[in-house]
């Protein structure tokens, strides 16, 4: 497995925060937080929001423009619990997050509101959301 060699650290407050912005705050401090270039784009034909795209990550609003999820593909580097788990292969992201399910070509915890892509087994992008992100959005 190769794994690019990332340009920032993150750590992640599982369903409380990253990198120290909090779920739930506007997509005003969002951006003034993240200090960088942007775009907007609709993420699916059925979105309710507009999604932030920073090439290296997305970040997800709800329909307030409230932060509830970001999706991290690369550049980052990505702590939980004092424990790397982005970049990386599932099984490291499996013994950190045990509850972690397969769900296609990836895993769900629902628990952690944490989705990762990983179809050969090393993630692609990882998912961090707000508490019960995935029953928000199914709803």
């Amino acid at each position: 497995m190769v794994v690019k060699m990332a340009t920032e650290i993150w750590n992640v407050d599982l369903t409380k925060s990253v990198n120290g912005i909090d779920f739930g705050l506007s997509r005003k401090e969002v951006r003034k937080r993240l200090n960088r270039e942007y775009k907007e784009f609709k993420k699916g034909l059925f979105s309710k929001s507009i999604t932030d795209d920073y090439i290296d990550f997305h970040v997800f609003y709800d329909k307030s423009d409230r932060f509830i999820a970001i999706e991290v593909f690369s550049n980052v580097s990505v702590l939980v619990n004092d424990r790397h788990i982005f970049p990386g292969g599932i099984d490291q992201a499996i013994a950190i997050l045990p509850d972690l399910k397969k769900d296609g070509e990836g895993y769900i915890s629902y628990k952690n509101s944490v989705g990762i892509y990983a179809p050969e087994e090393t993630i692609e992008s990882i998912l961090f959301g707000k508490e019960n992100y995935y029953q928000h959005i199914a709803g």
